[in-house]
């Protein structure tokens, strides 16, 4: 919290208003100024978090301002999307390729074919892909386009934007006595 102190004489009251005045003319600048490291907390923290898809993602932010205030977002979004393909058996008995488009924003957020807890208790699976047949089985084995077979239990939710906001929320008190005074 920002201090001002004077004492009862008339210069230390209009030197007192005079500083009142310029730190509200100042607020609409420290409110931007505080969505901006609040947000550059949030873009780090998901960075750090984004697994083995940090070459398919963007993190960045947009900041808008009005009289009322300052609003930022914190965007996530991939770069590009990839097409994930395996060999699976027919009805006819002959292999043929299966594909999927993945989202790695989606898959870094949620991951894939992994069973997790809710806030209930009950298990759910997260993340699978369409169509999919053994995700649901605990662990699978699929086969690539080289003939090779792989066993997965699936992929494991790093939760970038989860972590982001989180870390902005325990940081929102620091930024904003750094900004603000106090």
């Amino acid at each position: 919290m920002k201090k001002f102190k004077c004492d009862l004489s008339m210069a230390s009251i209009n030197a007192v208003v005079n500083d009142l005045v310029s730190y509200n003319n100042s607020l609409p600048g420290k409110c931007r100024q505080f969505v901006d490291l609040l947000t550059d907390v949030g873009i780090k923290v998901a960075y750090q978090n984004v697994g083995q898809y940090r070459s398919y993602l963007m993190f960045s932010k947009t900041i808008t301002q009005e009289s009322t205030g300052c609003t930022a977002i914190l965007i996530g979004q991939n770069v590009s999307r990839f097409i994930s393909e395996w060999l699976v058996v027919n009805e006819q008995g002959q292999e043929e390729i299966k594909r999927a488009e993945v989202s790695p924003i989606l898959m870094a957020e949620f991951g894939s074919g992994y069973r997790s807890q809710n806030a209930h208790n009950s298990t759910n699976w997260q993340g699978t892909f369409p169509g999919q047949t053994h995700a649901f089985e605990g662990s699978w084995s699929w086969k690539d386009l080289n003939g090779i077979w792989h066993y997965s239990t699936g992929e494991s939710p790093t939760m970038p934007i989860y972590k982001a906001h989180m870390s902005m929320y325990s940081d929102i008190r620091r930024i904003a006595r750094q900004v603000f005074g106090g």
